[in-house]
């Protein structure tokens, strides 16, 4: 599961819970129905927050990988592959 598809069901989750608020004028019944959505959501939350902060490391490791490559062994690789360069993915 990607975070963009978690953050979808965040936004499924939200928009029932605002339909039902909507459509119903028991308080009491849109208030569980809003509870019961996030018990559902919560395990998801937590996941989609560690892929967050996997993906802020993720988003450092070109700077280390640049780093510990000296400019003269840049300089020495055929000029394609710096066509094809991608950070972070070694080749």
């Amino acid at each position: 599961m990607t975070s963009s598809a978690l953050k979808k069901c965040f936004q499924i989750g939200y928009d029932q819970v605002c339909y039902v608020f909507k459509i119903n004028h028991f308080m009491d019944k849109c208030l569980k129905f809003k509870h019961e959505i996030e018990t559902v959501i919560t395990p998801y939350k937590e996941m989609y927050k560690d892929m967050q902060k996997k993906g802020e490391h993720l988003k450092m490791a070109p700077f280390f990988i640049m780093s510990s490559v000296s400019p003269s062994a840049m300089h020495s690789m055929p000029s394609d592959h710096h066509d094809n360069f991608q950070p972070g993915i070694l080749s």
